[in-house]
């Protein structure tokens, strides 16, 4: 059992209820769970090779698995075929499958999206007409957030199938407020106290306090009202944290109810471990009722440039074994079949695109991006 701050278990254990809290304390005795997220067209049967266990409930594409494997030794998920992602988080599936039923989406935004997980289940309820605006503030954590985004396209290319455009950037959340931008569809996924991750993360533990929670609270608050000044009339927000108290949660709720006239249209809900399996998430979608007034543009978006070699249904493909797949993602140079032509050719695994090379014949240079190598195998 590992050391809950004691204001933490004060204010939990109240606000749960003995039974709950007791089976919230036993979850730290549980594996972690370990869940994934397909591609919209990848086949489960491709992933055989994994120990899946069973279906995620409120997830039409997740999947549960029996134990973590070396996820960096798989090919096809450095391919996008699927995504390592937390089961309770992808409960936004269930949300936006609901909310997208009658509403026309022609610009969306997850304002706090990386590390992508949650923009990549935003990609897959968007029309192939559509704009993604998928932005984080901190430099570094947008760069993950771009590649796990560009990586989603290569399965979209490997699949043959259509997708939405995906814009990555690097703003502020006032700044894409005042971009001159108006949205049809807007995600907060908002930076929060961490609560629902301490079983995880346990360095999260010595972060918490409540002072950082009303901080927390105050900062989500800011990034909503920056959300729903740029979005349209009937549009709606989807609000998230991964913590349990009522200030992140309940009370911002009430705020966003209250203070900006928000119409709950899913009801909030919330996971917590020892009674859901995963780990803690806090969710709610409202509608905006008020029209919105267009401003003239004060900030424009740090768009983050795709890395990858461009990349066309006619580029030649050629299938390769997984050490060489595996040597490939190294960033090492590899020898094509004698039969592949020359010049730039797309390597897969199993059919799914992994990069790119410059087949000369006796070798092929290797094109993939330095900062997506393999470091260690």
């Amino acid at each position: 059992m590992c050391n809950l701050p004691s204001a933490f278990i004060s204010y939990t254990r109240s606000l749960f209820g003995e039974d709950l809290w007791q089976k919230y304390l036993a979850s730290f005795n549980e594996s972690t769970p370990v869940s994934i997220r397909l591609a919209k067209h990848t086949d489960i049967s491709s992933l055989a090779h994994l120990p899946i266990s069973g279906r995620i409930p409120w997830s039409a594409q997740g999947y549960y698995l029996y134990e973590r494997p070396v996820f960096t030794l798989d090919p096809l998920l450095h391919a996008g075929a699927y995504y390592v992602q937390e089961a309770s988080s992808q409960y936004l599936n269930e949300v936006l499958r609901i909310v997208t039923k009658n509403l026309d989406i022609q610009l969306a935004a997850d304002f706090c999206a990386s590390p992508g997980g949650k923009s990549l289940i935003i990609k897959d309820f968007l029309p192939s007409t559509a704009t993604l605006i998928s932005n984080e503030f901190v430099r570094k954590r947008a760069w993950i957030l771009a590649e796990n985004i560009e990586k989603s396209f290569l399965a979209t290319l490997s699949t043959n199938s259509d997708s939405p455009k995906i814009i990555v950037t690097n703003n502020s959340t006032e700044e894409i407020a005042h971009s001159g931008n108006i949205f049809d569809l807007i995600l907060c996924d908002v930076p929060c106290s961490g609560e629902g991750m301490f079983r995880k993360d346990h360095a999260t533990m010595d972060e918490w306090n409540l002072d950082n929670v009303m901080k927390c609270a105050k900062l989500q608050r800011e990034i909503v009202c920056n959300a729903w000044e740029c979005l349209r009339e009937g549009g709606v927000i989807v609000y998230s944290t991964c913590t349990f108290n009522r200030y992140e949660d309940e009370d911002n709720v009430q705020f966003i109810i209250d203070e900006l006239g928000g119409e709950i249209i899913v009801e909030p809900r919330k996971f917590i471990p020892g009674r859901d399996l995963g780990e803690g998430q806090f969710m709610v979608a409202f509608r905006k009722k008020q029209p919105v007034s267009r401003s003239k543009a004060k900030y424009r978006l740090n768009t983050l440039p795709y890395v990858i070699e461009e990349l066309t249904a006619d580029t030649p493909r050629c299938n390769v074994s997984m050490d060489e797949a595996l040597n490939f993602l190294r960033g090492q140079s590899i020898t094509l079949p004698p039969d592949q032509p020359k010049g730039i050719v797309a390597v897969c695994y199993n059919n799914y695109i992994l990069g790119t090379v410059k087949n000369i014949g006796n070798r092929a240079n290797n094109h993939y991006p330095k900062e997506w190598r393999i470091k260690h195998l």
